[in-house]
């Protein structure tokens, strides 16, 4: 499971988040992700509520709200990808073809957008100049 996030005011990604289960990304997203932007308390014990309560109950990845979920974290984080690694790979979508473009472009692959290939999976796990 993999979730990736940026900071709405510029649009930089700020990390890219790798779990074994769905479970522990929700778990991460409601706890550490709130840590992270260093909130008093009673703040961050509302954002934990509102990103459990996006979260309760919806059965998979691709059924989470973005739009909502990021509005739990108050303009401080935006949460751009939810999905699992052979999703980022295979599928299409702006998200993850420009991903593919940027890691082609990184490692000398050329500029084009399809999925991962099988022989490249090592390089756009460990990235560029690993």
């Amino acid at each position: 499971m993999r979730v990736s996030r940026r900071r709405p005011t510029s649009g930089a990604v700020g990390s890219f988040l790798w779990f074994a289960t769905q479970e522990e990304m929700f778990e991460c997203l409601a706890g550490p992700e709130i840590d992270l932007l260093q909130f008093d308390d009673g703040d961050a014990s509302r954002m934990a509520v509102s990103v459990r309560r996006v979260l309760r109950d919806v059965g998979s990845v691709a059924r989470v709200d973005r739009g909502r979920l990021s509005a739990c974290f108050e303009g401080w984080a935006e949460i751009v990808w939810l999905s699992r690694f052979a999703e980022l790979c295979e599928r299409g979508g702006s998200f993850p073809t420009g991903l593919h473009a940027s890691f082609r472009r990184a490692n000398g692959g050329g500029d084009h957008a399809a999925p991962i290939a099988d022989d490249e999976l090592d390089g756009s796990v460990a990235g560029p100049g690993s």
